[in-house]
């Protein structure tokens, strides 16, 4: 189960860059893809927002 009200000190554009920079940062997999995901889901990676639009998803 994900988070929508989750939050994060650090701000991403993309799923990609919040996994990466977890990742560098050394959090375990599970938790940076759980992390990401919630962001995602509570819609607060901008850069997917931008991104479904030019590919005609909503």
């Amino acid at each position: 189960m994900f988070s929508p009200t989750c939050t994060d000190t650090l701000s991403y554009n993309t799923y990609a860059q919040c996994v990466e920079t977890k990742a560098f940062l050394g959090a375990q997999p599970r938790e940076s893809r759980w992390i990401c995901t919630s962001l995602l889901a509570g819609g607060k990676l901008p850069g997917e927002k931008q991104f479904a639009e030019q590919s005609g998803r909503r």
